[in-house]
Formats: structure tokens, sequence, C-alpha cells
């Protein structure tokens, strides 16, 4: 009787194991949707996603109208698309098995899920902020049949346990928290970071070509998830959005793909610069499917990103100092940097020069930068001058993505600028974590300064701080206080550093620049104890107003 009832038992819950011939996805939480994309290539189950309540809508009608009857749907508890779409598939007679999303809860869960029943044990951990590593490594993951896992402070510890236990290879891929990846190494992972996406992008392009070799690749840019993305069948390259990063184009000038498919129809013109430079011979763009006798757009799910933003400022030439000066201004929330690949100079259409930038500059958020080129234009400053200007900028200094092009008036000006300063001291106070420069006003008028730490290493990976600037008077010195936590392990790796200082005698025009490299001094730095004297203090007096009080009522 005991046996039978385990039977009957069993046949009830085989329904539900099952009942995964198809999965949706209602949610706004792109790292549900990529989840449930790799947990179904690694089930061999089909994945929709709704992106918004239209799509949504056929794709429910979709469903409605098809012979599939039991589906897995993955639902955001707080963010879903389309609310009650459990009830409205149920209403159609499909059976429906319901996983329910709330944070970063399913992503494990779904790893924990093919562990069990696939009995996946390979891993890929990445940073769950970092959405282009995702679409980067989603491809890798599937042909090696590997689960890829976000990570972060708060939940490594889970984490941990989980791959200790159930884990036979894991990969950290890309930039990780310092914590986190002490908490993990001792799993003996293979890493790969190579100091940006595009770096790690081409490491693990390699791997894939090295496991499975093809011929073709896929090109996107990172900033959304496409179920072809997610293939398993091709590697996936990042190639920017206006601007080709130079080391993508490098590896497939070198590499021997001869096909490529492209995926995004804003990245055309990228790609097809790829295709020319690099002699691709086939080139495939996808930007719809067909649904009957109709082409409908892909349905691309966009991934929230954080992109840099910047515009060229003013352009004027300098008739005392022949210079051309560009005002460059970071009007975004996050760093950037930035290259002047050309400032064309003309007049009536013709070219008379040409000036750029042969290394990136650092932009730091909402900051404003003047640049300086040399050349003499004096022939030409009574006639019409324009800039034909094209400059790259990006969030690391080898990697810039996205590309400016607009012709600008040049403005003639007579502007000197007898400013000098110099930097005297770095040092480093270990207790309150920031740097400390001394600087020196050489002049005799007063000069403002704008101080860049040029390539710190930060936890392996080149990093610049920046600071605001300040206003020194003439023949002063002043103390610059630039935050900046460095471990340990990081103060070794910086005992020298570089310092750049921006400086002039107009605020928003530093014209001049100072480039030095400096001597570290680390201290301990002291303590600041007058607040906790002036508590002490307090409490004392208090003491002994009560204790007065006391004297003169026993009672």
């Amino acid at each position: 009787m005991k046996k039978l009832r385990l039977i009957i038992l069993f046949l009830l819950l085989v329904p539900f194991v099952l009942a995964e011939d198809y999965a949706i996805v209602n949610s706004k939480d792109w790292h549900d949707v990529y989840s449930m994309l790799i947990y179904g290539r690694l089930k061999g189950i089909e994945v929709t996603y709704l992106i918004d309540e239209g799509q949504g809508l056929d794709v429910y009608n979709s469903f409605a109208n098809t012979g599939i009857k039991n589906l897995l749907l993955l639902e955001s508890k707080k963010t879903p698309v389309i609310t009650n779409f459990r009830s409205k598939l149920k209403s159609v007679g499909k059976n429906v098995n319901l996983l329910e999303s709330s944070g970063d809860n399913i992503n494990l869960e779904l790893g924990k899920k093919l562990a069990d029943e696939a009995k996946i044990s390979n891993f890929v951990i990445l940073e769950g902020s970092l959405g282009y590593n995702a679409v980067a490594i989603a491809s890798y993951a599937v042909s090696t049949k590997s689960y890829v896992l976000f990570v972060n402070k708060e939940n490594v510890d889970e984490i941990y346990s989980f791959l200790k236990e159930r884990a036979t290879n894991v990969l950290l891929y890309g930039a990780l928290d310092r914590k986190v990846k002490e908490k993990l190494i001792s799993l003996n992972p293979e890493i790969i970071n190579e100091g940006n996406k595009y770096n790690d992008n081409i490491a693990i392009v390699k791997k894939f070509l090295e496991n499975s070799p093809t011929k073709q690749v896929i090109l996107t840019n990172g900033e959304f998830i496409e179920t072809g993305l997610i293939d398993g069948s091709y590697p996936v390259i990042l190639i920017g959005t206006s601007n080709v990063p130079i080391q993508i184009l490098d590896f497939m000038k070198s590499s021997n793909i001869q096909s490529v498919l492209v995926i995004g129809y804003d990245l055309f013109a990228n790609a097809k610069r790829i295709k020319s430079e690099a002699g691709i011979k086939r080139m495939v763009l996808k930007y719809g499917q067909a649904r009957g006798d109709d082409i409908h757009a892909i349905p691309i799910y966009p991934i929230p990103s954080h992109i840099p933003s910047m515009n060229i400022g003013e352009i004027r030439y300098n008739t005392l100092t022949k210079q051309l000066e560009v005002i460059y201004k970071n009007t975004g929330v996050l760093f950037t940097y930035f290259q002047a690949f050309s400032h064309t100079i003309k007049t009536d259409g013709k070219i008379v020069a040409q000036v750029g930038d042969e290394v990136a500059t650092f932009l730091n958020t909402q900051e404003k930068k003047a640049l300086t080129y040399d050349v003499d234009l004096t022939t030409y400053i009574a006639e019409s001058l324009t800039s034909e200007s094209s400059v790259a900028y990006g969030d690391y200094p080898t990697s810039l993505e996205r590309l400016i092009k607009e012709e600008k008036p040049i403005k003639i000006i007579a502007v000197d600028d007898f400013s000098t300063m110099d930097i005297k001291e770095v040092i480093y106070n270990k207790n309150k974590k920031r740097f400390e420069i001394g600087i020196e006003n050489t002049g005799a008028e007063e000069v403002y300064v704008n101080l860049e730490i040029k390539d710190l290493l930060l936890n392996k990976i080149n990093k610049s701080l920046s600071s605001k600037t300040e206003k020194i008077a003439a023949k002063t010195n002043y103390r610059f206080r630039v935050e900046g936590e460095l471990e340990e392990e990081d103060l070794q790796d910086n005992t020298k550093i570089k310092v750049v200082a921006h400086y002039g005698a107009v605020e928003d025009l530093l014209l001049k620049k100072l480039e030095k490299e400096m001597e570290v001094t680390f201290k301990e730095g002291t303590l600041n104890y007058i607040p906790l004297i002036i508590i002490i203090l307090v409490i004392l007096a208090l003491v002994l107003i009560i204790k007065k009080k006391k004297r003169r009522h026993p009672f």
C-alpha cells in the first residue's frame, strides 16, 4: 500500500517535471529574461519574452491558437509586463507552471534547477550590473553547457556555498568586486579580466573558437537581448555603437572570420567598416522576422546601460599663441575618455590644416576641459574658418565606442596666459583613503588648477581620478585632496603615479598642462579626536550637573 502511494505521488509530480514544453518570461527585469533564455537553451526548451503590452498580447494570441499545452511562466512579482498573464493563459486551456521572481533570486534558483534536473556543473560568474558582459558571454556559456550566475557583495556567500557543492568548472568573467573575487578564488576558477569589456570579449571569443572552430561570428553592441545572441553556435563580438574599438577591428583583421551576422540595425555602419577593412566575404543584417506574409521587427529586450555622454563646445583660434583651442564637456553622470581623431580646418570648403590627439584624455562627470593644438592659421584669420571634427569617446581609453561628427565655426581671439604652477609632492593618507597633492602657484597672478591622477592601478585595473578645479592665489601653496580607496595590495602597485595638472588664468579655460611622474609618500594619517573629546566633555558636564542636583535634593 505504501509503495502504491509513492507511485501515485510520483505520477502526480511527473507532469510538472515534464511541463516545460515552452517558457515565457513576463518581467521588466532583464536579468529574468536573460536567466530564462540561458536556462531554456541548456534544458532544450523554447523561450519567449514579453517586451511591452502590445507585443505581449501578440504572444498571448499566438499561444492561444497553438496546440502547446504545458507552459513554464517566469513572472516578476513587482514589475510584470502584463498583469494576470497566468490567468489569461489558463483561460485558454494552458497548463501553467509558475516561477515568481523577486529581485535577483530567480537567477540562482534556475541554476539550482539545472544542477538538479540537467546535471549542469559548469558555471560562468559575472557582475550583475554589467549587461554587456552578459551578452558577450552568453553564446560561449551555451556552447560549453555552462549556466551564468550574477554575483554581488550581497549574494556572494550563497553563490559560493552552491558552487562549492555543485560546480565542476567555474569561470570568473570581467570586472568583479575585490571582496567577491577574494571569496570565490578558493574554488580555483579560471579568470578572464583583461582590463576592459572589449579585451575580455576577444579573450572569450578566442576560447570559443578553440573549442568550436567556426568562420562565422555574430556582431552586436551589448545593449539589448535577442534570442539569436544566445544560440551557442557562433561567438558574439561587441563592436561599439557609432565607432568600432580599435582592438576589435585588429582582431577581426587577424582572424579567419569570413561571415558575420549583425544583430541591431543601428550597427550597420560599424559592421560595414569591419567588412571592408577586415576582408569579410559575407555580411547578413538581422532586423526583422516573418509572421505569415508580414515582416515584423525582431523582439529585442533593452538592457539598461550607463552610457557616457559629451559634446564639443566652442572652437577658437588664438592668434597670440598660434593654437587651436577646443572645449570638451562631459554632459553625463559618468566619467568618460575622449580622443579627437581629427579637427579638419576649412575655409570655403578647402582644407587648410588638420590636427588631432595621439592618446585619449580623461573627462570626469560634468567636467569641462580645453585642449590646445599647435597650428599656424595666420594666413587665413581674415577668412571664415570652420572645423569638421571627429571625436570618439567611451568608458575606457583604449575602447572608444561612440563617435561625434560635426562642423563648427572657429572663433578668432587674441588672449595670452602668463600663469605658472608646479606639482611639489604626493602623499597618500591610508587612514582617510585619499591622495594629498601639494601645488605651488609660482606666478604673480592667481591660477585655476584641475588635477588628474592618471592610470592608477586599482585591483590590477587602470583607473583615473580627478579633482575639482580650485583657485590658488599668487605665490602661495595649496593642498589638493583626491579621494581614492587603495587596499594594501594596491599600495605596492602605486609607489609612483602620473599627475596631470590642467591650469590657466581663466576658470573655464584651462589651456595649460603640466604632467609629472611623482613618488608617493604613504602615511597613516592622524585621526581627528576633537569631536570625541567634545562628546566626552559634554558627558562629564552632564554627570556633574546631575550630581549637584542630587546633593541639593537627596530625596
